[in-house]
């Protein structure tokens, strides 16, 4: 797992996003993870999830998460206002 910025509340998250596993659609899991996320700590999150992509994104301090799950599949969460 790698993590970029992240406030001690968001690795938590992350261990929501490794549930994209049981998710048959991408984008669902993409849902699934903004949805959480919002849910817990506000909105204006934004979720990336895929495999084979580059990013540049403007977002807040500390709220920023980057991650591997299961190999290639990476997770990107960050929260820009």
């Amino acid at each position: 797992m790698a993590t970029l910025e992240v406030e001690e509340r968001i690795p938590q998250s992350a261990e929501d996003a490794k549930r994209v596993h049981t998710y048959p659609l991408i984008k669902a899991a993409a849902r699934f993870v903004k949805e959480n996320v919002d849910k817990k700590f506000g909105s204006a999150w934004h979720v990336l999830i895929g495999e084979d992509f580059g990013f540049e994104v403007t977002h807040e301090v500390n709220n920023l998460l980057y991650m591997f799950c299961g190999g290639n599949l990476a997770i990107l969460v960050w929260k820009c206002s």
